[in-house]
């Protein structure tokens, strides 16, 4: 005999529905309107309409807490974490990339779509606001480096509502060991692109004042000693480069990391000079050369 089903269960079903429903259709998934239709459907009788009500920005916050209680926004994130798990499914089963997997009867992309969702309920407190961050790490987790680079171009393309205050606050500990562990699945050889595009995010989410980001015990590494390395190992390395390595500008760049190795050097007038004017050289050279995508 089949167990009984609880509430909980049947509730999540039903908001599954609403959902999916939703994500093969081509309606705009950030709007208002759409995502108060998914949770008029979605949620009990009643609920839904109650839910809807204190959305609007003139509710009383008390009004609003006691609405989007810690019971709906359990309910939210298990069904979007669930709808993402069968996303993942269905799409290694199409032999599809995650990003482009389209349900069958739809041309929509479906995770994109279902990405949109969780931000907005995410944004507007439906859910957990750090619920859009654990979305990312489930799938940042569970895909191939060619899917999590496509998911990393979804959350560049959102990153400033992503790196909204709340959201934010809610989540930024979740972003950031979902990168890290992504940067420790990546070689720095062959995934240069997608190491620096991840490292770029990070430094644009996070203040410059990040404590976790601080050398606060003054530690420097004086391990590293490849200041000089040699010039004909330089130009073999750049043997098939579109330009061969310049010499001077070679020494400079390695040159760079004697200051980082004590930076207490920089107190001196003439030294900083320098520094100053090698790290314009360099910074110049690195804006004149694009990034390409390989």
């Amino acid at each position: 005999m089949a167990a009984p089903v609880s509430a909980f269960d049947q509730e999540r079903f039903r908001l599954e529905a609403a959902c999916l429903e939703a994500l093969n259709h081509g309606d705009n998934l950030m709007e208002n309107a759409v995502v108060h239709e998914i949770l008029r459907v979605g949620l009990p009788e009643g609920k839904g309409m109650a839910v809807i009500a204190v959305l609007e920005p003139t509710t009383p916050e008390k009004e609003r807490k006691e609405e989007l209680n810690q019971d709906l926004k359990v309910l939210v994130e298990h069904c979007l974490c669930r709808l993402a798990a069968k996303i993942m499914r269905d799409a290694v089963q199409a032999h599809q990339p995650l990003m482009a997997y389209s349900a069958a009867g739809s041309h929509i992309p479906t995770m994109p779509r279902l990405l949109d969702l969780g931000l907005w309920l995410s944004n507007h407190a439906v859910s957990d606001q750090g619920m859009i961050f654990t979305l990312l790490e489930q799938l940042l987790e569970g895909s191939t480096l060619n899917d999590c680079q496509d998911v990393f171009g979804w959350v560049e393309k959102w990153s400033g509502m992503l790196s909204n205050h709340m959201l934010w606050k809610r989540g930024k500990l979740i972003m950031l060991r979902s990168c890290n562990d992504l940067l420790r699945r990546l070689s720095k050889a062959k995934n240069t692109v997608l190491c620096g595009r991840v490292l770029i995010t990070l430094a644009q989410f996070f203040e410059l004042s990040e404590r976790s980001a601080l050398n606060l015990a003054s530690i420097n590494n004086t391990h590293n000693t490849k200041v000089d390395e040699d010039y004909e190992d330089a130009m073999e390395t750049g043997t098939d480069a579109v330009e061969p390595v310049d010499r001077v500008f070679h020494k400079e760049f390695w040159g760079l990391q004697a200051v980082f190795q004590t930076p207490q050097s920089m107190l001196d007038k003439d030294r900083f000079s320098k520094f100053v004017v090698t790290l314009t050289k360099v910074l110049d050279a690195f804006a004149s050369q694009p990034l390409r995508d390989g």
